[in-house]
């Protein structure tokens, strides 16, 4: 498993004897689950232990669990207790509450406004024994607010909840209370999501009409856990991943986009999620977009409709529409020109088929059901026509081009709309760019798709 994947408190700190070998620490904390790996820390001139190291586990509850089974015992041939804690960041160790080996019992999640502390007992207390409960409510309503914290005795009980609860809840390691865990505190902070959803557009005022939010995050977060996280607040659409470290901070930090439905959710996602925590001192950090999420709304407007036309396609007809008028007064003064005998000419040029009528996208959420292979040679023509024109057949889902290839796939929803997009269109020319078009191999469930020119 990759470092970035790590979940969340799944590495432990060991203070040991300088005597203790690599593989008596690994003989110990394999008993409690799966050891990615174990880093003896050594002295760079002589090469011997320092007398402490660091062991990564695969899950946070078996590092968890290792934590409070091998604390205070011995290891190996030493006579010496060994301290274990979690390994923690500079500014979770710097903070008072460093010490304190409670503040992995506490939980944050989201929870429904009808929940009580009942509710959230009842589903909780089968991970383990519950030190208490709190929902955080309105000061002057008493409302539910919509978010909760669960405080277990044990962190081994609250690494099982963390990873086993119903991820509705959207569960995260709460921050330690008060100043102490630096930043404002989440009690009066903690990210909600308002209903009615339809009343979130106003929340913020926008006038620079962003609608995408570019974020540095841990490299300790799954990408599940971060797609949580930007969907705490309302309106998220989509969240892409980027492979290259942002320069400004490239031990810990990583790349992402988030597109949000409005320019009011964007800027509500942003003054909430900025300087968030998550996990535990790690901040998230955001910043507005100005440019990536228009790119990536043009492709996304052919999800709208069948009545939905990329900015290309407009151009287009506007050009055809001034050779019709153009070839029209040519003709009336007796002039004899290539286009009086073809005044579709533009449109012959841009593909050499004869097209169906646009045609709607598969709704989202579609399962593939077809997969074409496209090659264009000797390039490739504009990749808004090609979203148009593979589009016509209707059920189409996802249009991407490999990086730097001029290949990539077709992704359908209905047989036979495919097939007919291969009959009509393999052979067939895109602004002198000729099509091949395949029914593609099947994709394996481990294969990971490559990144493509919209990544």
């Amino acid at each position: 498993m990759a470092e970035s994947l790590y979940p969340p408190y799944s590495r432990l700190y060991v203070a040991c004897d300088k005597n203790t070998t690599e593989e008596e620490l690994t003989g110990t904390f394999q008993n409690f689950g799966s050891v990615q790996n174990v880093n003896l820390c050594r002295d760079r001139a002589t090469g011997k232990p320092k007398g402490f190291a660091f062991v990564q586990f695969d899950k946070t509850s078996e590092a968890a669990t290792a934590m409070e089974a091998v604390n205070g015992s011995t290891i190996g041939h030493s006579n010496r207790p060994v301290r274990v804690t979690v390994a923690l960041s500079r500014d979770q160790a710097s903070s008072s509450s460093s010490n304190d080996p409670s503040q992995f019992h506490r939980l944050f999640l989201v929870i429904p406004k009808t929940f009580t502390e009942n509710d959230l007992d009842e589903h909780f207390s089968r991970f383990g024994s519950i030190e208490n409960v709190s929902i955080v409510k309105d000061r002057e309503t008493k409302e539910n607010k919509g978010y909760a914290y669960v405080k277990y005795k044990k962190f081994s009980d609250a690494a099982r909840a963390f990873e086993n609860c119903d991820r509705s809840y959207k569960v995260v390691f709460a921050k330690p209370k008060g100043p102490a865990g630096g930043g404002r505190p989440i009690e009066r902070e903690a990210l909600s999501r308002p209903e009615p959803v339809s009343i979130c557009t106003h929340i913020e005022e926008n006038p620079h009409g962003y609608t995408g939010l570019w974020a540095q995050v841990s490299m300790d977060l799954p990408d599940e856990h971060i797609e949580w996280l930007f969907d705490i607040p309302p309106g998220l659409e989509y969240v892409r991943f980027f492979n290259e470290i942002p320069y400004d901070n490239p031990q810990y930090s990583r790349k992402v986009f988030a597109q949000y439905d409005s320019p009011g959710t964007a800027a509500y996602a942003l003054r909430k999620l900025d300087g968030f925590e998550y996990p535990a001192g790690s901040r998230v950090r955001v910043k507005p977009d100005y440019q990536y999420s228009d790119r990536m709304l043009a492709l996304d407007r052919q999800r709208q409709g069948p009545h939905s036309i990329s900015n290309l396609m407009q151009q287009v007809e506007s050009l055809n529409k001034s050779l019709n008028e153009a070839t029209r007064l040519i003709k009336s003064a007796g002039i004899s020109t290539p286009f009086t005998t073809n005044p579709n000419h533009l449109e012959a040029f841009r593909c050499s088929a004869k097209l169906p009528p646009p045609q709607p996208l598969a709704p989202s959420g579609s399962v593939p059901q077809e997969r074409l292979f496209v090659v264009c040679e000797p390039g490739l023509p504009p990749q808004d026509a090609l979203w148009d024109v593979f589009s016509r057949f209707g059920n189409l889902i996802e249009l991407y081009i490999l990086n730097g290839k001029n290949c990539g796939y077709a992704k359908y929803s209905d047989k036979d709309s495919a097939h007919k997009a291969m009959q009509t269109l393999n052979g067939q020319e895109l602004y002198r760019m000729k099509l091949k078009v395949l029914i593609a191999e099947p994709q394996r469930e481990d294969r990971k798709r490559p990144r493509t020119n919209y990544d």
